[in-house]
């Protein structure tokens, strides 16, 4: 059902499976910079995702 919703959806989550079936982007704060990343809907290794600097 979330995946068919046409909106953006911001979730807080530690869940990777449910990161890998809805997110297409991930937003991560490193040395407390924000990073956005595509998430690799076939990887389950989040540390793999490309970085967009």
């Amino acid at each position: 059902m979330l995946k068919a919703y046409p909106g953006t959806i911001i979730f807080v989550t530690h869940d990777r499976s449910l990161i890998q079936s809805l997110a297409t982007h991930a937003l991560s704060f490193e040395d407390e910079t924000p990073r956005v990343r595509a998430v690799n809907q076939e990887s389950t290794n989040l540390n793999t995702v490309q970085r967009y600097e």
